[in-house]
């Protein structure tokens, strides 16, 4: 009757784990570059701008100013003014306004100082180059005006579609309709694993079980010997089952002999019950739940179910509570989501409007002048070859008075038109009028693009290229240390690890659990020495209990009482495996109950493994919303970015060349009419 190893030839499969979660598609999920300044020369003279008077070290200082806790110093006008980029918005409007200003002062001077001069016929041929220097300025000026007003109304429509596009996203889509739902949705990942980590028989126990019990199996082989036992018990118990057959057969064996023999096979029975005991203990630990070992587990596992559970609380008493107080869908109401949408395509429409009427009012009007000019100028010359006809046949027939009188008479209606060129000039000022009455709002409208283009690109910026800056503060400024993080280097280096992780396509619990390894791995090595020192202690009661010597003691009195040659043959080879049990015994008594290094660590790495994976097939591979943060950085940066990068000086630009054609064009008429 040999010892039964069943419990360790048959021990309890690894539970297979259940797929919650499908990471192969966040590993699909591409992102574009942010390029700003790629677009022309527009956007890389802009950016190029906003990155010297506003560079990373000055958003970092707003933002630091922005979310302190010291924040009524923000209410305080003169400091607002004070705080960059305030002081750069302020001087490009002001530069604007005062420039077109400054143009049109010079524009009412040359028209003003047109009007009391009068040159003679000599003196404008002289000009006549001049005018057509300034006829193929005012050319070249108005062909690049319309070019660049055509390219800014462009732009100017799409940021305008882009905007509108922008704040209906983020507002609607975004926050906090997205972001709450990705929380949710965080929230009941970790709460199935928490079904794992806090139920007594959950995959992760039965899990342990099957790699303990596994390692058991070597452990009894190599430290206790128990396959040598086994097959020194199973020759022991062949070798009595042929002396059986022997004292069976022959009946000149005395009564005596008989008896001792029964006595023998029962103190061998009694040895076969006694080694078994250990085994049971690793059986009994297979089979049991909720054993004493297994409460070791579920103290380590119960760490991670705490932090699990504080995520949970935090996840809803930081973020999640403060957005859904409100009980709205959206940031905003819809209301006044309409009324901003309303007012800046209202806003944006009638600039679009100013900057075409700007180019096209002058424009046209120039061509209007120019043929007006031309006509006239076609009309006065071929007066004037009648007249000059006509005054040469009064000097040869009359007296030398009318000789020297027509000169005069020729200059005084040679130049009668330029009362007609003062009315174009007055013309002239009441159009130019006009369009400074356009270019002032202009002006401010242009400052706040530029103030939108320094918002957009330098968030886009700082959240592309500055991210050793902004995930811990991000970090900070939402979750906060809470007492879930000892300190602050923490709760930056655990933000930092998991967008890195995000970015590399490996999953964020790899880093997490890092430093939870130490500490499982000494209660897995707490476990197995627990259940070792219970078969340990169990083969020493066992070993105690069981007499070798007596036994070979009994056998051989058995072979003299009998003295038959073929119980001495099998009695010699069951002493012989009786010797081999007690050697085996005297290496089990000095092993010691606390199991080496090489045989816990095999053990501790497959359940860390295995745990990695339970965690892997619960939860998300990144614990962030790629999709949103990727979505909404395109509509941001790449779309209304895009749109808005360098419009502002697009914008400037045209206006520039308007005022400034229009006042070359003045200078050309003052010009034709002195």
């Amino acid at each position: 009757m040999p010892i039964n190893l069943t419990c360790l030839d048959a021990y309890p499969p690894l539970p297979v784990i259940p797929t919650l979660v499908n990471n192969s598609i966040a590993a699909t999920t591409t992102h574009l570059s942010y390029k700003p300044g790629a677009g022309g020369l527009a956007q890389t003279i802009s950016s190029s701008i906003i990155d010297s008077v506003f560079s990373i070290d000055d958003v970092r200082a707003l933002l630091k100013r922005l979310f302190s806790n010291d924040i009524n110093s923000l209410n305080n006008y003169s400091e607002i003014s004070q705080t960059k980029p305030m002081p750069t918005i302020i001087l490009y409007t002001s530069i604007a306004l005062a420039l077109f200003l400054i143009l049109s002062l010079m524009f009412c001077i040359v028209s003003c100082v047109s009007c009391g001069k009068r040159t003679t016929y000599k003196h404008k041929r002289r000009q006549s180059k001049s005018t057509q220097v300034c006829v193929c300025l005012l050319v070249l000026v108005y062909l690049c005006g319309i070019g660049d007003m055509i390219y800014a109304a462009y732009r100017v429509n799409k940021s305008k579609v882009d905007l509108d596009n922008t704040i209906q996203f983020v507002n609607r889509e975004v926050y906090p309709k997205a972001v709450v739902d990705y929380l949710t949705h965080i929230i009941h990942q970790i709460e199935n694993l928490n079904n794992y980590l806090a139920q007594p028989n959950s995959i992760l126990i039965m899990a342990s079980k099957s790699m303990i019990v596994q390692t058991f199996d070597r452990v009894l082989t190599d430290r206790y010997y128990i396959r040598n036992m086994s097959q020194s018990l199973n020759g022991i118990d062949a070798g009595i089952k042929t002396i059986d057959q022997i004292v069976e057969r022959t009946e000149n064996i005395s009564q005596a002999a008989r008896d001792l023999y029964n006595a023998t096979k029962k103190e061998f029975v009694s040895m076969i019950e006694s080694l078994q005991k250990p085994l049971n203990e690793v059986c009994t630990y297979a089979t049991d739940t909720q054993t004493v070992i297994d409460t070791k587990l579920q103290q380590a596992l119960g760490l991670l179910n705490q932090k699990a559970v504080d995520i949970i609380d935090l996840i809803k008493r930081d973020v999640l509570n403060p957005i859904t107080s409100s009980g709205s869908q959206t940031w905003m109401d819809s209301g006044l989501e309409e009324q901003i949408r309303k007012y800046t395509n209202m806003t944006e429409t009638i600039f679009l409007v100013f900057l075409i009427f700007l180019t096209v009012i002058p424009t046209g009007f120039a061509i209007f002048v120019l043929l007006f000019c031309l006509c006239g100028r076609d009309q006065k010359d071929s007066f004037n070859k009648i007249y000059n006809h006509i005054g040469m046949e009064r000097i040869k027939t009359s007296s030398g008075n009318f000789s020297s009188d027509y000169p005069q008479r020729k200059d005084e209606y040679e130049y009668s038109g330029s009362e007609r060129c003062g009315a174009l000039l007055c013309f002239m000022r009441i159009a130019f009028t006009l369009m400074i009455i356009m270019i002032i709002p202009m002006a401010v409208v242009t400052g706040v693009y530029y103030t939108f283009d320094l918002a957009v690109h330098s968030a886009c910026r700082t959240v592309h290229n500055d991210r050793s800056f902004l995930i811990p503060f991000v970090a900070e400024q939402v979750i906060g240390t809470g007492g879930f993080f000892t300190n602050k280097t923490e709760l930056d280096t655990v933000a930092t690890n998991i967008i890195d992780d995000c970015q590399d396509g490996v999953h964020f619990s790899s880093r997490l659990l890092d430093n939870y390894w130490p500490t499982l791995q000494r209660y897995l090595t707490d476990m197995m020495n627990e259940l070792n020192k219970e078969v340990y202690e169990q083969f020493i009661k066992s070993i105690h209990q069981i007499d070798i010597p007596d036994e070979i003691r009994l056998f051989a009195e058995f072979v003299n009482q009998t003295n038959i040659l073929d119980i001495s043959n099998e009695v010699q080879q069951i002493e012989s495996d009786l010797n081999a049990l007690n050697s085996a015994f005297v290496k089990v008594n000095a092993s010691g109950s606390v199991l080496p290094e090489y045989l816990i660590r095999p053990t501790a790495v497959q359940f860390q493994n295995y745990l990695e994976n339970v965690v892997k097939a619960t939860s998300d591979s990144c614990p962030l919303p790629l999709d949103t943060i990727y979505e909404t950085d395109n509509v941001v940066c790449h779309q209304l970015g895009s749109s808005l990068s360098g419009l502002w000086l697009s914008a400037f630009f045209c206006m520039f060349l308007a005022i400034f054609g229009l006042c070359i064009f003045g200078i050309w008429v003052y010009k034709r009419s002195v």
